[in-house]
């Protein structure tokens, strides 16, 4: 897998999480409103429902972010840099090694 694989899997991911925190957001909405009678249980709902309404505007944002800088080709690699990232990797002069969000994906190796 390349870089530019790398950065479209992870924009993905955060969609998915995104759309995930919307169905929330839309069934703690939902909970409010059926139990808007009970105070306590209300303000708990609220602040659940804030929080994770929060959590999904900013979740989409930063998908939007790293989609905008891909799309730009401020996250891409340019074709020189991987031409020079054939090199054996004890003779290169940076590594980064970046490791999957899953625990059962392993690690890339970029070197240059």
């Amino acid at each position: 897998m390349n870089f530019e694989g790398l950065q479209k899997r992870r924009i993905r991911r955060a969609f998915i999480i995104g759309h995930i925190l919307s169905v929330l957001t839309v069934i703690f909405g939902l909970l409010l409103y059926q139990f808007y009678e009970n105070a306590t249980l209300f303000v708990s709902l609220i602040s659940w429902f804030i929080t994770i309404f929060v959590m999904a505007v900013l979740t989409y944002a930063g998908a939007f972010w790293l989609k905008h800088l891909t799309a730009e080709g401020v996250m891409s690699v340019s074709p020189d840099e991987l031409e020079g990232s054939m090199k054996p990797l004890l003779e290169s002069s940076r590594v980064m090694a970046m490791r999957e969000t899953h625990w059962r994906y392993g690690i890339h190796f970029f070197y240059g």
